[in-house]
């Protein structure tokens, strides 16, 4: 029989189960259960044995993608794999299910490519795997994607697109591996229009930004200050470490397996960012060892301090109240490394300079230059951040840049 969608929405289940062959791929059948259920499987045979593989519901199965799942399952048969045992074993391994397979995702793809597989596997976790938990790989149609993404779109627009990145990776990585024989997210298109940002804070913004943060006190008070003091990355800075830093060298030195570029990253340390520091509390751990993170959680100890959107809201909200604005531009933890940069600019600080303080790559550093270019620029860094100190300094009206809260 000529299977259609038409013809499929017109069958109606019986009290005995019904299997119908499709006349265009051999070997795909139809199955429609007592209870109304209607799902793909494909027969083939293998070493003279008939076999079955079932290939997911309809319709998040469609017939177009059940038609392509079966003539991909006879190729294989063809080259001689038996489809179905190695369905069996993928399911032994606990890896055909969204769950196992996005462990297996970390471990053995983002790990060892990614250096912020952190936040891979923390988007993943999110959004993907709750959405889809005990669901197989095979039962994920574009459909559900396309739900997925949507869904987080009407809330979050900006992370609807690096979730759908995130997401197309993980299947394309399936895909890659067997476990699925194309991707689910092929096709579909990034839902929210994203432009290059180029916002930062007026020296009024600046003014009320580090009163509130002030106020605000440990430990995202002092980040956040050290986030424009410094002009460095917000998951570096709230990952800082106390081995890191040389309070009498006066330098961060930052390794590379926690930079973007993978690069070490040495990061003179204005008055600013020393007072900064200087007020902020050393902890130990239960057994009464030193504890290594500058901003840990205050229930983990082990890890980065947490409610960083929280706190943002806050420092926010404050800076609202005290320029006495009903709206400001939005502005995001991002915008205050652009902000720094800005501000060295400002202060008469060289690009190429600057460019080396954000421990940028591109731009000045690129391509033949990137590889010859080797000074370390060590006095023009310290001589920049002076500068910038100066100028925060004025800006923000503190004679001295204090950080204390």
């Amino acid at each position: 029989m000529k299977l259609s969608d038409r013809l499929i929405s017109s069958l109606k289940p019986t009290k005995k189960q019904q299997e119908i062959a499709d006349s265009l791929m051999p070997g795909l059948q139809l199955r429609i259960m007592p209870s109304g259920v209607k799902s793909w499987a494909v027969r083939y045979r293998i070493n003279g044995k008939q076999r079955r593989l079932s290939l997911g519901k309809y319709p998040a199965i469609s017939l177009a993608t059940a038609r392509d799942l079966a003539r991909e399952a006879m190729k294989q048969t063809a080259r001689g794999t038996d489809v179905h045992a190695e369905k069996v074993e993928k399911r032994r391994a606990g890896i055909d299910t969204v769950q196992g397979a996005a462990q297996e995702f970390i471990e053995r793809h983002a790990k060892v490519h990614n250096r912020s597989w952190q936040e891979t596997e923390r988007i993943l976790n999110k959004y993907m795997v709750p959405a889809w938990k005990g669901r197989r790989l095979e039962d994920i149609a574009r459909k559900d994607v396309i739900t997925l993404i949507d869904g987080i779109h009407a809330k979050a627009p900006i992370m609807a697109n690096r979730v759908l990145a995130h997401v197309r990776k993980f299947f394309n990585w399936c895909a890659g591996r067997d476990l699925i024989p194309h991707s689910p997210a092929a096709g579909v298109v990034p839902p929210a229009k994203e432009r290059k940002r180029d916002r930062i804070l007026t020296d009024a913004e600046m003014r009320a930004f580090w009163r509130a943060c002030e106020i605000d006190g440990h430990p995202f008070g002092h980040a956040f200050r050290l986030l424009l003091a410094t002009g460095q990355r917000r998951d570096e800075v709230l990952s800082m470490r106390w081995s890191e830093i040389d309070l009498k060298a006066k330098v961060w030195e930052l390794p590379g397996s926690r930079t973007k570029n993978g690069k070490p990253h040495r990061i003179p340390l204005g008055p600013m960012a020393l007072d900064i520091l200087k007020a902020c509390p050393r902890f130990k751990d239960k057994k009464g060892n030193d504890v290594d993170l500058v901003f840990p959680a205050s229930g983990n100890l082990a890890a980065p301090a947490s409610g960083i959107s929280k706190a943002k809201e806050r420092i926010e909200k404050a800076v609202l109240k005290a320029l006495d604005a009903q709206d400001v531009p939005r502005w995001t933890l991002h915008d205050l490394r652009r902000t720094f940069a800005s501000g060295c600019r400002r202060a008469g600080v060289a690009l190429d300079v600057v460019e080396k303080l954000l421990n940028h790559t591109g731009g000045s550093f690129a391509g033949v230059v990137g590889v010859y270019q080797l000074h370390d620029y060590e006095d023009e860094k310290r001589d920049a951040m002076e500068r910038w100190y100066r100028l925060l300094t004025e800006i923000t009206g503190t004679k001295k840049a204090a950080a204390h809260g």
